[in-house]
């Protein structure tokens, strides 16, 4: 197993030295930030985000367009909203880096819905239907 980290952060150069001491190069690959994230999350076994805080998630909703099923952190707005009854995903109640590492540990042995039945799950956050909603919110 690879674990790919797409994105910067404040933790990005502390990471790249835990990498390195503990000679994990050949498992650990920091490809920093991408304007298209399609492939990596088309081909992941899972998409895990660590962000504490989010406004709307959209690497969730892009992971679920490819198929791919997700770890999230509770974060205050929108992980809980996506992944809605472990559907498609797994929603880490405990942020603690020690509660996010049990949650992607337990992953290993849990299959995941076919990639299909998450794509339609996706659906819902299809453009057409968002507007839909949102009209229906605004003539209430």
């Amino acid at each position: 197993t690879k674990l790919i980290i797409i994105g910067t952060g404040e933790e990005h150069k502390k990471l790249q030295s835990l990498i390195a001491v503990n000679n994990m190069e050949h498992h650990i690959d920091m490809v920093g930030y991408k304007d298209n994230t399609h492939d990596y999350f088309y081909y992941a076994h899972r998409v895990i985000l660590s962000s504490l805080y989010e406004g709307l998630p959209t690497v969730l909703i892009e992971a679920l367009a490819m198929g791919t099923p997700l770890i999230s952190v509770d974060c205050p707005a929108g992980s809980r909203e996506i992944i809605e009854d472990d559907q498609c995903g797994i929603l880490v109640e405990d942020t603690s880096t020690s509660g996010l590492a049990r949650a992607i540990s337990a992953s290993v042995n849990t299959s995941s819905p076919p990639k299909d039945i998450i794509r339609e799950y996706a659906k819902k956050y299809d453009l057409d239907r968002q507007a839909e909603q949102y009209l229906l919110y605004l003539s209430e």
